[in-house]
């Protein structure tokens, strides 16, 4: 049971909420304080740097929920280091068509060593650079709905982590976005580690006829995490199938 404790709301001089609309949230869960920084604007866009600054967001926090922003790519927009941040949720992010890509790797340079989830709907992000997804040791769940990417390659996920570490992503959802192309190989880093992987392209054909399950090097190491596998893609030529959903099912 979760229990809400508190909140404190920005003044203008307040040093530990990054923009006035924002606020700290405090919940009790299991006895445990759990600390969330909630900026949910509605009709004001928030600016990194401009009109949010990001340095001062409290570094006791666990979770931090943003809607509606843009993310210059600067310095000053990298979330501070905060060793207790477990999960971020960015929600339309630089959606303008004069918004730069989301600068995802600057983002989250000094946080993801330590995050377990990241969130991210309708953010444009229109390709992965190498250190976008580059030393995320503890991520557990990756969760893109209605991201604008153009491009899903096989280099995506090849410094998700250091060589001879492994992965912990288990959760790996794609979802409602503009994705043009992509090349199944990009699961090969992450395969051993998925227990759910679900992508809906909504029309998108992305060349799925070749999907290239069949290069058995994917396949070969998700059976070796499943122990029933499903594919719900495997007659996509016959039923014109665009959406793939597999999981891990117990027995």
């Amino acid at each position: 049971m979760t229990l809400l404790l508190g909140f404190t709301r920005a003044t203008a001089n307040d040093s530990q909420i990054p923009h006035p609309k924002c606020r700290n949230v405090v919940n009790n869960d299991g006895g445990q304080a759990i600390a969330t920084l909630e900026c949910m604007a509605q009709l004001e866009r928030y600016v990194i740097p401009d009109s949010f600054n990001i340095s001062r967001i409290r570094l006791s926090i666990n979770h931090l929920n943003i809607t509606y922003g843009t993310l210059r790519n600067e310095e000053g927009t990298s979330i501070p280091i905060i060793p207790s941040l477990r999960s971020v949720r960015l929600e339309r992010f630089n959606t303008l068509d004069t918004s730069p890509r989301f600068p995802m790797g600057r983002f989250f340079k000094y946080v993801k060593a330590h995050l377990t989830t990241i969130i991210m709907v309708s953010v444009k992000l229109l390709h992965f650079e190498r250190e976008d997804l580059a030393g995320f040791l503890r991520l557990e769940s990756l969760q893109l709905k209605g991201v604008r990417i153009s491009i899903l390659d096989k280099f995506m996920f090849q410094s998700f982590v250091p060589a001879g570490s492994p992965s912990m992503l288990s959760d790996l959802q794609i979802s409602s976005g503009r994705i043009m192309s992509m090349d199944w190989d990009f699961l090969k880093p992450i395969a051993a580690s998925l227990k759910v992987l679900a992508a809906d392209l909504k029309g998108r054909i992305l060349a799925l006829g070749a999907l290239n399950w069949s290069s058995r090097v994917i396949l070969d190491e998700l059976k070796k995490s499943f122990s029933v596998f499903q594919r719900t893609i495997s007659n996509f030529n016959k039923n014109h199938n665009n959406s793939i959903e597999i999981q891990a099912i117990s027995g």
